[in-house]
């Protein structure tokens, strides 16, 4: 998908979809734990089974709400390299909303390969970091 697409849909977002996503900001402002890891445990056979992180429903509605809104975009986010700077500085707010659209997506996609990657950015305040700066993007225009 191609920035100017992405645009569009952007745009196409109504504002009672895009509130679905900004109501989730006071509800992780309000969190503290975000997930649990589950230790390994010996199924009947005597097999340890893999540790597993447990998530809170915060950050399960956000990724479905994700999902649903279709956010999670298809672009080549394994070779965005500005994706990991921008995530690296901290610095949101001079982004505009196809970038920021595109860090969650890339923190989503992420954690598929880096379990907890994407409570991590939860508890560092990323993730609300970035929503807000959507809704302040969205909102002036």
């Amino acid at each position: 998908m191609i920035n100017s697409e992405i645009d569009i849909y952007i745009k196409s977002i109504s504002t009672t979809s895009w509130n679905r996503l900004f109501d989730l900001i006071p509800r992780i402002q309000s969190t503290s734990k975000f997930g649990k890891w589950k230790d390994g445990e010996k199924n009947s056979n005597g097999i340890i089974e893999t540790p597993a992180l447990i998530l809170n429903n915060v950050v399960k509605d956000f990724t479905s709400i994700m999902y649903e809104l279709e956010l999670v975009l298809d672009f080549d986010w394994v070779n965005w390299d500005k994706g990991a700077e921008i995530l690296r500085s901290g610095n949101f707010e001079k982004e505009d909303t196809i970038t920021l659209i595109k860090l969650l997506t890339s923190i989503i996609r992420n954690d598929r390969f880096n379990e907890g990657l994407l409570v991590d950015m939860f508890e560092n305040n990323t993730i609300e970091r970035i929503l807000t700066q959507v809704k302040s993007n969205t909102i002036r225009t």
